[in-house]
Parts: structure tokens; sequence; C-alpha cells
């Protein structure tokens, strides 16, 4: 079996700290209960986990920081967003905000394809506009 790359074991990082901040704001569950249950139902060996917990406890800690950050270039209140979009969000807000040692292109794109893959029809646009001008002002 091919072992994958580091850009690949980031996109699954990202993929379950989506479901992890998903499940904590639709559960409003514990954090460390979240991620309990997202360890338990997932299998992580082709994971960057650090970069998983690095972004799900970031989120967490951060989370009034990045809406703040978000809010400012949305059209519309954060409650009014698709969850799975705002947890979407959240993530990339947290990456373009806080982790400078990955490109804001790569945060933006991996949104976006992340989006198509678990948002709306077309929530990847909504998407994009919002992390290109949240790019734009960090």
């Amino acid at each position: 079996m091919k072992k994958l790359n580091r850009a690949e074991r980031r996109r699954n990082a990202r993929r379950f700290a989506l479901q992890a901040i998903y499940e904590w704001e639709i559960s409003q569950n514990a954090p460390d209960e979240v991620l309990l249950h997202v360890y338990e139902e997932n299998d992580f060996s082709e994971t960057d986990l650090e970069h998983f917990n690095r972004i799900f406890r970031g989120v967490v800690n951060q989370v009034d920081a990045i809406d703040d950050a978000l809010q400012v270039h949305c059209d519309r209140p954060l409650t009014e967003l698709n969850p799975i979009e705002l947890a979407i969000l959240r993530l990339a807000g947290f990456e373009l905000l806080y982790c400078k040692d990955i490109p804001p292109k790569a945060v933006v794109n991996e949104a976006i394809e992340i989006t198509k893959e678990y948002g709306s029809q077309q929530g990847f646009k909504y998407v994009n506009a919002v992390l290109d001008s949240l790019k734009g002002a960090v």
C-alpha cells in the first residue's frame, strides 16, 4: 500500500477536524468527549494527527476570535450559515489566522475542496468568497 504524502495526511487531518468541530458545535459536548468519540470512530493511521489536534484544539480555544474575524467578511450572522460550512470556515479561519507555516492559498484551496465534498451544492462559492476576503485581511 502506498504511503500518503504530507499534503494527503494533512487533508485527512482537516476532514477529521471538520467532523470534530461540527460534532462539538452541534452536540455542545466537552472537547475531550468529542475527541474521544472521533478517535474511537476513525482510523487515523493515514493522518497528520498533530495537525488534527492543532486545528481542533485551536478552533475550540480561539472560536470567539475566529468568529469575530469571519463575521467581518460574511453577509449574514454566522448562526445563519450552514453548520458544515461554518465548521469549514472556522477550520480554515484558524489556519489562516494562526498557522503561518501553511500558505494561505493552500488553506483556501483545501477548504473549497472539503466544502465541495461535505457542504451544500454551491457552498464552496460562499466559503471561497469569505476566505479570500479574510486572507486579504491577515
